[in-house]
């Protein structure tokens, strides 16, 4: 069933774990709660479990939003 999903879906889902997991693992180190830091967001605590649970498609302008607040970078500039 995995085959006939088309390789770019596959990569996209790959990627959006990956982030969710750098960002859960940048808020523990951080030692806050996911509450505070969806607060620090501007966002409902629901929104931000979806982006940690990797089933959301994150915006540039989000993911930027998420570096400023925790002072990583995610996505490299060239």
């Amino acid at each position: 069933m995995l085959d006939r999903v088309p390789p770019a879906t596959r990569q996209s889902v790959r990627k959006q774990n990956e982030l969710a997991d750098k960002i859960s693992r940048c808020i523990k180190q951080r030692k806050i709660t996911q509450k505070q830091f969806a607060q620090q967001l501007g966002m409902r605590e629901s929104q931000l479990c979806r982006i940690l649970s990797g089933n959301a498609n994150l915006t540039l302008k989000t993911i930027v939003k998420i570096e400023t607040v925790l002072q990583e970078e995610f996505v490299q500039s060239t």
